[in-house]
């Protein structure tokens, strides 16, 4: 055991501190909240819940701050979340025990040189490549970035070799050769049509 210690507003343990449920309820096992109070700091930043671990560990130890695990054992016909942020009962951001997330508002991701995790088989990354404008830019577990939406006009950039399957129709485009070679394998036929050319 140890020692939990109420001082006024302060809780304070030495071993950890565990709050259990252990019986059925139809009602909200656990809550936070504001009975009348409010916020009413003039300037500045207020909490209104802070979470300050200090981490401090060795060898091949990991952490996790909030660790959510649920054991679905029967579940009702309505939503199942994970977490439902609201303003004023209306959900901003929510999400669902099937790993959706869904948002009202936009997603901000700050410009880097590069993804800052190693590629991973089974993933893709999303990130902001940090041109001038920046750039959004999909990386596949090869570790090839692929440049999503050039220009107003739709395009398709790659460093290394971009695999091109079925049918392809497009309007007119360049192909700016400046950089090196156009190498195009496994084709049968290249038929040039007026200012066309075309392969299969």
């Amino acid at each position: 055991g140890g020692d939990l210690d109420v001082n006024g507003n302060n809780i304070t343990s030495d071993t950890g501190f565990l709050m259990v449920h252990t019986g059925d309820t139809a009602l909200d096992v656990f809550a936070i909240g504001s009975s009348g109070g409010k916020l009413t700091k003039a300037s500045g930043n207020q909490r209104f819940l802070e979470v300050l671990p200090n981490i401090n560990q060795s060898g091949s130890a990991t952490y996790t701050i909030l660790d959510i695990d649920v054991t679905e054992t029967a579940t009702g016909s309505g939503s199942h979340n994970f977490f439902d942020f609201r303003v004023s009962s209306t959900s901003k951001i929510t999400g669902n025990s099937a790993g959706t997330i869904i948002m009202t508002g936009d997603l901000m991701m700050e410009e880097k040189a590069d993804h800052s995790s190693t590629p991973e088989a089974g993933y893709g990354y999303l990130w902001t490549k940090n041109t001038a404008p920046s750039t959004l830019i999909f990386t596949d577990d090869a570790g090839t970035d692929f440049q999503l939406g050039v220009g107003s006009s739709g395009g398709l950039l790659a460093d290394g070799s971009v695999p091109l399957t079925g049918n392809w129709t497009t309007g007119a485009f360049d192909i700016d050769m400046t950089g090196g070679d156009l190498t195009v394998d496994g084709i049968s036929t290249v038929a040039l049509s007026g200012d066309d050319v075309r392969f299969w």
